[in-house]
Order: C-alpha cells, then structure tokens, then sequence
C-alpha cells in the first residue's frame, strides 16, 4: 500500500455520516415491544439510544414522517406523533446534529382525488392531491407545528417522498417515465413555496432506485425548480459487495449531466448491504463488516465532498423475528430486552463509528493506492493526525506491507488495540490480515505517560537504588539522565 498525503481527493462532508431513525427511536415519547408480542407497550430507552448517537461520529439523522397517519384532516394533527417527532428534533438540533425530515406515506385522506385514473382503489394514498394549494398548506402547516411557525430554524433537510415508483405514488400509473414527470410538476410546486417561506430549509427528494431509472430520467427531464439535493436508495443485496452506492452514484450523475440537472449533493437517504444470510448468520459477520468498510472507502476514495450516506437503520422498536422485519436484521444497536438480555451494538455500528473517528468529517481524503487489488485502503487526515483504513476484501489472508517513505510518519498505533504498535521506516510491515480483516492504523501523536514508580520522592541511605518506571503504552526505548548528564539506556 503506498499513501501520498500530498495528494488531496476532497475534504469530507460535514454530513457525510448518517444514520435512518425511522422508528424515532431517540425520543422519550416512543414506545417498543420487549417480549415479542406484537404490542408496543413499554417506554424505550431513548437515552441509550442518544448516548450511541453522540459517541458514534455520526453528524446526520433521517426521520419518518408517514402524512397519513400524522394528518387526521384539513389542519389537524396527531398531536402524540408530530410531540414525538419534537422531542427528538429538540434534542439532535441541541447536539449539533442535522436534521433530515423524510415526508412519506402519500396523500391524506381529505387531499385525495379518488377521481383520477392514476388512483390504485387498494391503496387510495397514492392518489395525486385534489387541491394544489391545500396541498402546499399540509406540507407548511406540517413545517409550522415543528418548527414554531418557523422561529426554531434548526439545520433541517426535507427529503419529499419515498420510493415514489412503487404504488405508494400513483399507483395505476405503470409508465415510469411519466410518473417521474408528474413527480416534478408537483416537487417543483413543494420547493418554490417551501424553501420561499422557510429559507432555512433544503429541500430534495425523492429517493430514486437504480432498478427504476424512468422514473427518475422523467423526474430530471421534467423539474422546473432548483433542487438542494437529490436522494437515491442504493441497495445492494448479494453476498459479495459489488459496490452498488458508488455505481448508482455515477449513474444518476450522468443522469442529471444529461438533464442539466446540478446534481451537486447526493444523499444516500436509505442503503444497507447483504443478503439475511450475510447479516443475521453469526459466521459470516466478518464479511458483513468487510463489506460496509468496503462501500464508505469506495465513496470516500471518489466523493468525499459530495455525498452523504444515510444508513438503513438506528433500531427497530420490536424484537427481530416479529411483524416489524421477520427477513433481515437491520438495526445497528438494540436496548436490552428487545433482541438480547443486554444492549447490543451490531456491525454496521462499529464500522461507522470506527470510519467517522478515522476519517471524520471535515477531514480530509488523500491518494492511496494498492498493488493487490483485493486490498483495498483509505487515507486520511484531520489536523495533525493522519490514519490508513486497510481492508482484505479476499478469501484468503493476505501479508501487507505500507509505504510511508517520505510521509514523516515515525509510529502508527492499532486504533482498536493501542498496545499494537509499528515503527515507520519507509516500508512497513504490518502483518497478516486474515480474510475480511480490517485494521485501522492511526498516527501515533501522543506521547506516552510515564509513571516513575520508583526512586520516589524521599531520602535515601543506600548507595543501590532501583529505577522501576511504568508506560501507558509499548515503548521502543527507555532512559534516564542524571544531573544533567548524558542519556543512559535501561
């Protein structure tokens, strides 16, 4: 591996980090379900949930906001759901963290033309709105009840719809391309009202999937409004990790070069990786871990700046194996009592929290490279501190050895096991790396505490006295000088 920290890739978003929360999990007004039966009938620890948050890194958090159950008419509320949602808002907004709002779940019962062709009669929600301005005022009145008619102006995103070429939107309509273009007429209609009136707000959308191009060709060809972002889901679900976030990335940017569409920040708004096997089957969580490493160095090798990833989920509020998500284990931590008898932080957790410390946001993205192609590596740097993430995408282990020649790196230290030290002298040796291994290697800067255990601070009558100190860390060497006299090795 060779690591040229003179050559900058990008500086990495101050949101490039983030978590789903669907479930709103943070909030002290949600209930869960501990005993698997259904019924969500006990408080959740949302203070275990928040502590997660605030030591993971993570900068950004996207929440559901499902319109059709949180409206129950022209200008009425659920006043529990839109007091949960707050709640947490208060608290991510108190912490620094922003705010992404995913307003789902179609069009409520009073806004629906039930009248036009495009309506799925099973699944009324998908209806286009019956009244245009009626229609802008649910998404404003929504904006006014969280935000205090506006006067709380917190770094808020809205994300508008989601998955809109499924039936959720317009569900008799089955050509994709037309249903992007009407997906415009209204998006543009949402975002000139909504960020005029709310100029703290970006507003994007609308969580295309790489499997539905039309539709989003049709949306890009169609929209008359500027856009602050654009949003995709890109899911990968094969045992391998094929890289399916970076390729979708590229993808839609040629899309919107076509359209003269700027496309100039993507969010990756909801994304997970694996088959059930790979993510619920205990022998193979190494290469489960293997590929999340995998997809954030792809992203942050080529799009440091221009992507934030959003990954699919916090936790659920059921335990798994019930009605909540019987096929795949996607939260990343659970509290005690809901999937295990003690709190448990699953991989997706560790991976990111791990990136986010390594290469952080703000930080910034170098140029390395590897002569093995199944190894792969990011490097990066955040003041003074530079870091290697190494990653053995192979079936087999593998010798790696770092190029640092002229980097004036003298140490790097095991992120994960501090006690495991290398010694930098142009080409470093850093051991086995088993099959989907990962090491996280970071410049040591710290210098070690010495504890001096012995001569202590006293009078002595005895011409032998012991030196016996004590290291917080391996050191390479150890000496002392006495009364200003050359150094002596012990």
């Amino acid at each position: 591996l060779t690591a040229n920290f003179s050559s900058q890739i990008g500086t990495i978003r101050s949101d490039f980090y983030g978590v789903n929360d669907g479930f709103i999990m943070m909030s002290n007004l949600t209930y869960i379900d501990t005993d698997g039966d259904n019924v969500v009938d006990t408080l959740g620890d949302y203070q275990f949930y928040r502590n997660a948050l605030l030591n993971s890194g993570i900068k950004s958090v996207l929440l559901w906001v499902d319109l059709t159950s949180i409206s129950l008419g022209e200008g009425l509320w659920n006043s529990t759901k839109i007091n949960k949602i707050k709640n947490e808002i208060e608290f991510l907004n108190n912490n620094n963290k922003t705010i992404i709002l995913n307003l789902r779940g179609g069009i409520p019962i009073y806004l629906r033309n039930i009248t036009s062709p495009y309506c799925n009669s099973t699944y009324y929600s998908s209806c286009p709105p019956n009244d245009t301005t009626k229609f802008v005022e649910l998404y404003e009145n929504l904006i006014n009840n969280i935000t205090n008619n506006g006067e709380n102006n917190y770094s808020m995103k809205l994300e508008l719809w989601n998955e809109p070429y499924s039936s959720s939107w317009l569900g008799n309509l089955s050509n994709q391309t037309l249903k992007g273009v009407e997906l415009a007429y209204y998006f543009s209609m949402l975002y000139n009202n909504l960020t005029t009136k709310y100029p703290f707000l970006e507003v994007g959308g609308c969580a295309f999937f790489y499997v539905h191009p039309n539709i989003t060709s049709g949306f890009l060809s169609s929209l008359t409004s500027d856009i602050d972002f654009i949003s995709i889901h890109p899911y990968d679900y094969g045992l391998s990790n094929s890289l399916i976030q970076l390729s979708s990335y590229n993808s839609l940017i040629a899309n919107c070069s076509a359209y003269g569409v700027d496309c100039g920040y993507v969010m990756l708004s909801e994304w997970t990786l694996g088959t059930s096997a790979l993510q619920n089957y205990s022998w193979l969580q190494n290469q489960y871990g293997m590929s999340w490493a995998n997809s954030y160095q792809s992203l942050l090798n080529n799009y440091p700046s221009n992507i934030s990833s959003v990954g699919f989920q916090l936790a659920t509020y059921g335990p798994y194996g019930t009605i909540y998500y019987t096929g795949y284990k996607y939260h990343w931590i659970s509290q005690a009592g809901v999937d295990t008898a003690s709190n448990v932080y699953y991989i997706p957790y560790n991976i990111t929290k791990n990136f986010a410390n390594l290469c952080p946001a703000g930080g910034t993205v170098y140029q390395s490279s590897s002569d093995d192609s199944t190894i792969k590596t990011v490097s990066c740097k955040k003041g003074n501190q530079r870091s290697f993430i190494v990653i053995n995408t192979d079936t087999s282990s593998k010798n790696v050895t770092v190029n640092l020649t002229n980097s004036g790196i003298t140490t790097l230290t095991n992120y994960l096991d501090n006690s495991e030290t290398f010694t930098a002298s142009g080409s470093t040796n850093i051991g086995i790396m088993d099959s989907y291994d990962i090491k996280y290697l970071t410049e040591d800067l710290q210098s070690p505490t010495i504890t001096i255990n012995s001569p202590t601070a006293s009078t002595y009558s005895t011409t032998n006295i012991d030196f016996n100190i004590t290291l917080d860390e391996e050191g390479s060497w150890c000496g002392y000088s006495l009364d200003g006299a050359s150094n002596i090795s012990m």
